[in-house]
């Protein structure tokens, strides 16, 4: 009788500790390269399943972060990371951004650097020369392009703000300001095929549009992230952030971190 009742202590232990619908971690993996950029020297680690670590030119270490610390940018520095996890199809990008450029700098984005036709591939966060605020602009390999101008003002104003972009495989595109969508646009669909991903610069064969800066956090998707995913990012950091939107969005090699999502 002992027996049988310690039994049935620990079957009812196990259903409370190990969730019956708990999903796979390995097969829902959609983040596709996060740095928290938290290092004090050497590469910035991608703490995403792909392991896609990227190299640092320049930057100045151990800034000031909106979650631990960041990298501050100036001209001529750059963080250079690969940029085929993505494939075809949706995608997400995000970032904290402070500066007070006006310049017509990219903060972050992806872009193709084989020549010809194919640098006509972007997906890019740029401060827009005329009005100093940010714009999302998607374009593909056929040179049909869209872009979302923040439609607030003030992202330059030396404070740290969260941005989001998002483009689905429609042409449909939405850029997000502190958790918030700030404007959207469609251009006709076209294919597209990346190689390099950039934090601070737009590097294609070579470097241009350097920021000056400070950058925290930033992270690519092959999903299209919603408001609520958007905002729990926002709200707790990239390796912080719970489960939204019945699926996990972030994955950290650090088997402590990781969250269960149901279905």
């Amino acid at each position: 009788m002992l027996r049988m009742m310690k039994t049935i202590l620990l079957l009812a232990l196990l259903s409370i500790a190990v969730p019956a619908h708990a999903i796979d971690w390995t097969a829902q993996a959609s983040c596709k390269g996060g740095w928290l950029f938290d290092e004090s020297s050497g590469n910035a680690v991608d703490e995403c399943d792909t392991l896609n670590d990227g190299t640092v030119t320049g930057v100045t270490y151990s800034a000031t972060g909106q979650f631990g610390t960041a990298f501050t940018f100036a001209p001529n520095d750059f963080v250079e990371m690969d940029g085929n996890e993505l494939g075809a199809g949706d995608l997400t990008f995000v970032h904290w951004l402070k500066t007070t450029s006006t310049s017509g700098a990219i903060s972050f984005g992806e872009a193709n650097s084989g020549g010809g036709v194919n640098e006509r591939a972007l997906v890019i966060f740029q401060i827009n020369n005329a009005s100093g605020r940010m714009t999302w602009f998607v374009r593909d390999l056929t040179n049909s392009s869209a872009l979302v101008n923040d439609s607030t003002g003030d992202m330059n104003d030396g404070t740290f703000h969260h941005w989001a972009g998002v483009a689905d495989e429609d042409g449909n595109i939405e850029l997000f300001k502190d958790g918030t969508s700030v404007g959207t646009a469609v251009h006709p669909s076209g294919s597209n095929s990346f190689n390099t991903t950039s934090v601070g610069v737009l590097r294609r064969g070579s470097a241009s549009n350097f920021l000056t800066g400070t950058i925290d956090e930033p992270a690519k998707f092959n999903v299209l992230l919603d408001s609520t995913d958007i905002n729990d990012i926002l709200d707790n950091g990239l390796k912080g952030a719970p489960v939204a939107s019945g699926r996990r969005i972030w994955v950290v090699k650090n088997e402590q971190q990781k969250e269960m999502s149901y279905q």
